[in-house]
């Protein structure tokens, strides 16, 4: 799955410039904000990299002025992000919710959500919006969505965010929908590395499971049996091949919660250990965990009111710092904006790349209105 300006950072172990006499000191691991909202209360959502100077991404906002979340759609095509090419089926006013964004390739991007009422559709209906390189075309779905993949332009997955008691995922073909139960109470997330290649996530029984589609169905497989436990959840899922495939959760015992990473290579799962540091600062109890893999067998690893955190391929952990802080409420950044902390709610890897994309908002916390702000923003990090 196809899930910016260049970061130059140094990882903690690497000098930064000057001769062998004047060595410069590390540079600290930090997020660059590549887009900050002019909105105070809003927040990017999904992040769709297809190149360094290639993206798209969802973002709301909470203030719309009627009660209900505007949503916009973002667009990078060169140095800048901006807004996205217009279609009817995408204007608020006529009630459109975007929930996910998907491409197998910069000419095939797919939108799904509630699309508004245009000159197709009388009233807001379920769909999917399908961008060709040129323009949106409307695909109806008849379902509501939890994720998707893009493999190709006619092998699409998603998941049906309403399906019980049963999990119903829905092939694409390039003509039309198909459904395929699959061996789970509910899934959440899907990744793919090929057509017959594709992996979900989610619960079975109260526990954690994932499941495979190998070209012939879905089928499951089993995690090792300390993270299938009931309390435990996966957050995210990165297929990279038959034999590499990332799945990024959590446990609950009591009142502790504990992240994992798990690696499938090609005939077990198993869980990789050491792979995060889950002190309270970093790592809260009431953080979702997401994670993506850092494109040279490393991770990053983000929880929205935690910090990130990169585990390079040769062992090594690093906390990410929160971006240089942006004015909050007023035209200058005050000493109060100094607290600023990034709530990552999507992270992903840019393709062919070294360079990871998040996406969330800004603000202080605790802070409670009118002093409350959250400016939408999209971050990058390369190392």
């Amino acid at each position: 799955m196809l899930r910016r300006a260049g970061l130059a950072l140094c990882l903690l172990t690497a000098g930064c410039g000057g001769g062998s006499e004047d060595l410069a000191a590390p540079t600290e691991p930090r997020w660059r904000l590549d887009h900050v909202s002019e909105s105070r209360s809003m927040v990017v959502v999904d992040v769709l990299p297809l190149g360094r100077d290639d993206g798209w991404a969802i973002a709301f906002e909470t203030g719309s002025g009627d009660g209900d979340p505007a949503f916009a759609l973002l667009r990078r095509d060169g140095a800048d992000w901006g807004p996205a090419p217009d279609h009817p089926a995408l204007r608020h006013e006529g009630g459109a919710e975007f929930t996910r964004l998907t491409a197998s390739g910069p000419d095939d991007v797919w939108l799904f959500g509630q699309l508004a009422a245009d000159e197709i559709a009388a009233s807001p209906d379920l769909g999917a919006l399908r961008w060709n390189g040129r323009e949106w075309r409307r695909v109806p779905t008849g379902f509501t969505l939890r994720d998707a993949v893009a493999v190709a332009p006619d092998d699409v997955w998603a998941l049906d965010a309403s399906s019980s008691p049963v999990a119903i995922a829905h092939h694409w073909d390039g003509r039309e929908w198909r459904q395929f139960p699959a061996p789970a109470d509910y899934l959440d997330h899907v990744a793919a590395s090929g057509p017959d290649d594709v992996w979900a996530a989610g619960t079975d029984d109260g526990r954690p499971a994932v499941v495979r589609f190998d070209g012939d169905g879905w089928r499951p497989v089993p995690l090792p049996r300390r993270l299938a436990v009931e309390g435990g959840r996966i957050g995210d899922l990165v297929a990279l091949g038959p034999e590499d495939v990332w799945a990024f959760g959590y446990l609950t015992t009591g009142e502790a919660v504990s992240p994992f990473v798990a690696h499938w290579d090609g005939s077990a799962w198993r869980e990789v250990p050491d792979t995060v540091d889950d002190s309270a600062d970093l790592m809260p109890a009431e953080s979702a965990l997401l994670g993506t893999v850092d494109g040279d067998g490393g991770f990053v690893l983000a929880s929205v009111h935690g910090a990130e955190q990169h585990r390079t391929g040769t062992g090594d952990l690093a906390v990410i710092a929160d971006p240089e802080p942006v004015p909050g409420r007023t035209d200058a950044v005050t000493d109060e904006d100094r607290r600023q902390h990034l709530q990552v709610h999507d992270l992903e890897l840019v393709p062919g790349t070294r360079e990871i994309w998040a996406g969330g908002a800004v603000g202080v916390s605790p802070a409670l209105p009118p002093d409350a702000y959250a400016r939408g923003v999209i971050a990058s990090y390369q190392y």
